[in-house]
């Protein structure tokens, strides 16, 4: 595992269009990476969209800046291998990757 829950990578992310290269968010805990040999993560984009899968990034949620103002798109949700990520170009801070989880569950699953 060369990676961890928070890492922001690099990444030719899985959309309906086809693929694309994307900051994605590791959110996924290193137990599930042991057991199947991949991450679960959420796409970066530096689209400005405003919607409820929206979460807005600022630099100081972040161990490095990213290049552009992005945003989490907490739907769309892809498995990654580590073959499949180009490098990692940031982390996000625990606090803010609790946040982003919460807005997941609440606004993607739902679950109460």
């Amino acid at each position: 595992m060369m990676y961890v829950q928070g890492d922001i990578v690099m990444v030719n992310f899985p959309l309906p269009q086809g693929y694309a290269l994307h900051p994605a968010l590791l959110i996924s805990h290193e137990e599930v990476f042991e057991a199947e040999g991949c991450y679960v993560a959420v796409m970066l984009t530096s689209s400005s969209i405003r919607d409820n899968f929206s979460f807005p990034i600022a630099n100081e949620m972040l161990t490095q800046p990213l290049e552009k103002v992005s945003q989490v798109r907490c739907h769309l949700i892809a498995l990654l291998s580590d073959r499949e990520i180009e490098r990692k170009v940031s982390k996000m801070k625990k606090e803010h990757l609790k946040k982003v989880i919460a807005q997941l569950n609440n606004e993607v699953l739902k679950v109460a």
